[in-house]
């Protein structure tokens, strides 16, 4: 009984990634979770950051933010990331702010960098396309395009 339950689970998945990619390409473009979503609540932003680090690299591609970080650490296999925002703010063009917060505690002196992704979908706006992130440690204006 039990490898009959194992055979329609794996065929229930099998059938998923088959139906949900684009038979015209090459690469599947099946959805993939951006990871964590961004948790928007002003009180989370303005509180002070759990560890130092460094942003090297911000990008957002489609719903998903890319974030490339490094700190002190042993590995950063015990790294974990959340991503604040302020509510958007609809002026002219929609804008808001985020910071990542880092908790690490790892205590080696290495400096190491690891990736982390975070889903940005909390922060469309109804009738808008596109949110101006204003990211913590990063000097440029990163756009958001929904």
């Amino acid at each position: 009984m039990r490898i009959f339950t194992k055979l329609i689970v794996v065929g229930v998945v099998f059938f998923s990634l088959l139906v949900s990619c684009d038979e015209e390409e090459d690469i599947c473009n099946c959805y993939l979770p951006c990871g964590d979503a961004v948790i928007v609540n002003a009180n989370l932003y303005g509180q002070d950051p759990s560890s130092m680090f460094s942003v090297i690299d911000a990008e957002i591609t489609g719903d998903c933010l890319f974030l490339t970080v490094s700190s002190s650490g042993c590995d950063g296999n015990n790294w974990e990331a959340d991503l604040f925002s302020t509510e958007p703010q609809v002026a002219s063009v929609v804008t808001a702010d985020v910071r990542m917060d880092l908790i690490n505690q790892e205590a080696c002196l290495a400096v190491i960098s690891k990736d982390f992704m975070f889903d940005l979908q909390l922060l469309q706006v109804a009738g808008e396309n596109s949110v101006l992130i204003s990211l913590d440690g990063w000097d440029e204006t990163l756009v958001y395009n929904y």
